[in-house]
This record gives structure tokens, sequence and C-alpha cells, in this order.
């Protein structure tokens, strides 16, 4: 799992004193730096490896100059060269990317981060949403096995004789 800090120190919150408009270049610059490195490491990893990543899921920190309705075109070459390097990865199979859709269907973007926990315990996450993108790592890696059930008490309420799975198989 990553997060936008973890590809530059600057876009989190524990980095306030990097966020000036003239440096924005050099933080994409650093964050390419650090998604190439990454890209490389994961190509390394061994192919029977199950390999999951999950990209940030905080919101960037508030650094660049366009108001809050509108996208910067820093923000926008951050975006992009992520999704980039999710791509990359991803091709052949051999690393499992969680879905962006899924984890935003199971933890809204609204209850993901929380400061408390992130100023005193260097977690930046709610229960809940670090318990949501686990969920979704461990389902990549270990798959869902299908669910298979025998219900024997039906008490000739619903079915007459023994159900199947191609229907009733024998009346008494």
């Amino acid at each position: 799992m990553i997060e936008w800090a973890d590809l530059d120190s600057r876009l989190g919150l524990r980095t306030l004193g990097g966020w000036q408009v003239e440096k924005l270049p050099d933080i994409v610059k650093s964050v390419d730096h650090s998604l190439e490195r990454l890209t490389r490491a994961l190509k390394g990893l061994p192919s029977a490896l199950p390999t999951c990543i999950c990209l940030p899921t905080l919101p960037l920190p508030p650094l660049f100059y366009t108001g809050a309705q509108q996208s910067s075109v820093f923000e926008l070459a951050l975006r992009r060269n992520l999704a980039s390097f999710a791509e990359e990865i991803s091709i052949g199979g051999r690393v499992s990317v969680v879905s962006g859709q899924r984890l935003d269907e199971t933890s809204p973007l609204g209850k993901r981060f929380d400061f408390r926990t992130e100023v005193t315990q260097w977690f930046p996450y709610k229960t809940v949403h670090a318990s949501n993108v686990g969920e979704l790592l461990a389902e990549l890696i270990c798959g869902r096995e299908p669910k298979k059930g025998l219900i024997t008490d039906l008490d000739d309420t619903l079915w007459s004789g023994v159900l199947g799975e191609v229907g009733v198989c024998c009346d008494p």
C-alpha cells in the first residue's frame, strides 16, 4: 500500500514547509522517480509470488495554486503518472492493483483520513478504511472461494424430495 507521501514526503501533512508553488515541478519529478524505482522493484519480484498493490487512497494535500473546483496541471500530471505506473505494473497479471472504483464503493473518500491518528500514531487512516483496504488486498492475494451449502432442514415446506444442483432429484 502506498500513499502520496511515500512517493514524495512533501505530499504529506508532516512536511508543511514544502508546499511552495515553485516546488511543484520538482515534486512531480520526484514522484516520477519514485514510481520508476517501484516499477523496477515490482518487476524484479519472482513471478510465482502473488503481489498486490493499493494506489494512494488519501487526497492530495492542498498544495496547488488553483481553486478547489479546478485541477492544476501539476495535479493532473501526478495522477496521469500514477495511472501509467499502475498500467505498466499490471501488464501480464504479475501484479494486481486494487480497484479504485471498488474501494470508493466500500470506503467513501471523506471517511478515510484520520488527522488525530496521523499526528499521534503516524497512522493516517480511520479504522474502517484500513479494514476495507485490508480486505480488498487479502481478496486479491487469496481470492474468494466459491461458497456451497448443504441445507438439510426444509421440512417439506418448499420442496418435496431431495434438492440438488440440477433441481429435485427424487420424490419420496
